[in-house]
């Protein structure tokens, strides 16, 4: 006789929750923002990056439970029947019965005064008030990414939010943290890693597809079609390569920024032809949805790789 499986308690539940393995999404934009503000302007203030970073984490955190929240309000992760992954249809710790809705709204609201604190501290230690206004661009699109009353994962420009949120606002709050100043170079860099974490949730769009659309959430998937947004995906993908070699051809980027292709050749031309041959295919998909992921993590490392040995050179 088959032992039922064990249900997740404590750490392991809330991990599962917050989506845990999914904070390189805000953990890389830090690192990359601090090696530009440490570039720019020389000691690296390690209180001052470990706040960012909890900070940034902390948010991220909230953003994740706030929207499990709202789509199991809304009834998009209920209509989520088609396929399950890692990647696609949230925690499901609310659908599964592991915690209340309640619960992850409230959990939200904690995590997102862990975040509001760090900005807050690292205002009183710094003085410089661009932390705040970025903290708050950040926190609000991630507040309203399916909060009412914007919903903007609803009504067709929730991928944009996500972009500015957890790419401009962190890569060049991390800047200011550590610098006082927001660049040129920093603005640049954060754009790939914006465009990235766009095409990391755009992705996962297509297997949530089915049961978006029922729930009336008009993401870009939805609104363009399975087929037609496979051209959607190569061409942001594309723009954010694009951008790192606009941005060291015009010297605004060390050279060394140029690493920041290599994930492109790495994981990006077998993302692309997973997606052009598989994209109605929710599981045979799913490499292309890991290997989007990669790009967007090893990418941020690379940029700020550059920086740093920009910085030692």
């Amino acid at each position: 006789m088959q032992e039922p499986t064990k249900r997740p308690t404590g750490f392991r539940l809330w991990c599962i929750a917050v989506r845990a393995p999914f904070f390189t999404g805000s953990a890389i934009p830090v690192l990359l923002g601090t090696a530009i503000g440490w570039d720019h302007d020389g000691p690296w203030h390690w209180l001052l990056f470990a706040l960012t970073l909890i900070g940034a984490v902390s948010a991220h955190a909230a953003a994740n439970m706030s929207n499990d929240y709202y789509d199991h309000v809304y009834g998009a992760d209920e209509a989520n029947t088609e396929f399950i992954s890692p990647f696609t249809g949230g925690s499901r710790v609310i659908q599964n019965g592991l915690l209340s809705a309640k619960t992850v709204l409230i959990a939200a609201i904690a995590a997102y005064l862990i975040a509001a604190t760090c900005g807050v501290a690292l205002y009183l230690l710094t003085g410089h008030v661009w932390i705040i206004i970025l903290a708050a661009i950040g926190g609000l699109c991630g507040i309203f990414y399916t909060a009412p009353p914007i919903r903007a994962a609803y009504n067709g420009y929730g991928e944009l939010l996500i972009g500015i949120a957890f790419g401009c606002c962190i890569v060049l709050g991390a800047e200011v943290v550590q610098s006082g100043r927001m660049t040129l170079a920093g603005l640049l860099a954060s754009i790939p890693i914006a465009l990235l974490i766009m095409n990391v949730l755009y992705i996962n769009q297509f297997q949530d597809h089915a049961g978006d659309k029922i729930a009336g959430k008009r993401n870009w998937v939805v609104l363009l079609g399975k087929q037609r947004a496979v051209t959607g995906y190569i061409t942001i993908l594309s723009l954010a390569y694009i951008d790192i070699i606009v941005g060291v051809c015009l010297r605004i980027l060390p050279i060394w920024s140029l690493i920041g292709l290599i994930p492109f050749f790495l994981m990006g031309v077998k993302a692309i032809a997973v997606i052009r041959r598989d994209y109605n295919d929710s599981i045979k998909l799913t490499p292309a949805n890991a290997a989007t992921i990669g790009m967007h993590a090893l990418t941020g490392l690379l940029l700020g790789l550059g920086f740093v040995i920009d910085k030692l050179k």
